[in-house]
């Protein structure tokens, strides 16, 4: 009896030196170094810049919707394998792709905290190129969703330690709502008990919040709706600075898609806008939630002038804000 309680004790204490030894391990990562939308690309170089790695290229070199110049989602840094080790290991955003004879069969991975943390490392592998493409192809929504969402919860983390308390007041008052907007929103422009227009001093961000009827909406989110209601809502509160100019939608520009955000459905729209009447425009994009409790939709909205200026960065920030609107 004694030899038995013995060996259980000695195998309790094992199993806590080993679940010790796995935290530590997981402590020992070190801290990731992350720029904004930068992504290490892993691969064989001269493969990649060839016909066949035009598949992966598609993926990495994906062009951001309803912005008035080309702009890309990512920053790519192409690397070859044999210097991952040396020199790149805390990139927190990496996507790996080896073409081989090896391989049985072709296969997407995703590993998180690999090398350093937070990390995410999605691994391509494949026999020959035409698995390969089929696999990129396959996976594309998929790795784009991984990368872009976390560089959205990047962006929120920034914004729940430094945002701004005109809009969330705003929000509250209005509409019980709370969202983390860019500290440097603090410009009221226009507020009443269905809208809310707040902008920068420049006016190079603005970012809207309104509420339209539930029962407008049908049994569709449908975006010629949407667009709709969006002019007659701008056209009756953001207006330029002559009689018969106001923010309108550019149509033709707009896409829109529904999507979950932290569990809920919402409806993104996203384009261009222009002055009615005016010279001047930039890009936009919206999310409309449903408030079941008030029957309405809840609208964020951020629009962005910046003339002669890249708006990737802009817009994303505005998105990433846009999405923490809870009530």
């Amino acid at each position: 009896m004694k030899t038995l309680r013995a060996l259980s004790v000695l195998l309790l204490a094992a199993l806590l030196v080993a679940c010790g030894s796995e935290k530590k391990a997981k402590k020992s990562l070190g801290a990731s170094q992350h720029v904004a939308f930068e992504l290490l690309v892993v691969t064989n170089k001269d493969w990649y810049a060839s016909g066949n790695g035009e598949p992966l290229r598609s993926i990495v070199n994906t062009q951001i919707e309803g912005l008035t110049q080309p702009e890309y989602y990512f920053r790519p840094v192409v690397i070859n394998p044999s210097a991952f080790q040396r020199r790149f290991p805390f990139y927190a955003h990496i996507i790996k792709a080896d073409v081989d004879a090896q391989y049985a069969a072709a296969q997407c991975t995703v590993e998180r905290n690999v090398t350093c943390q937070p990390q995410i490392v999605v691994t391509l592998t494949a026999p020959d190129n035409a698995q390969m493409a089929q696999l990129c192809e396959a996976n594309r929504d998929r790795i784009l969703s991984l990368f872009i969402e976390d560089e959205f919860a990047r962006e929120q983390k920034l914004l729940r330690k430094n945002h701004s308390g005109v809009v969330d007041l705003e929000a509250k008052n209005r509409f019980g709502a709370t969202i983390l907007a860019p500290v440097d929103l603090t410009l009221t422009r226009k507020s009443d008990s269905l809208f809310s227009w707040i902008s920068t001093e420049d006016d190079e961000r603005s970012l809207c919040l309104y509420a339209l009827p539930m029962h407008d909406v049908g049994d569709s989110l449908a975006l010629e709706w949407l667009l709709q209601k969006r002019d007659s809502v701008t056209q009756r509160n953001i207006q330029g600075e002559h009689e018969g100019q106001f923010v309108h939608t550019n149509h033709p520009y707009c896409t829109a898609k529904s999507v979950s955000v932290g569990g809920r459905k919402a409806l993104q729209l996203r384009g261009l806008w222009d002055m009615k009447g005016g010279s001047f425009g930039g890009p936009f994009v919206a999310y409309a939630f449903p408030d079941s409790a008030h029957q309405l939709l809840l609208v964020a909205d951020a629009f962005v002038l910046a003339p002669g200026k890249a708006k990737r960065a802009m817009v994303f920030q505005m998105e990433a804000a846009l999405r923490t609107l809870n009530f």
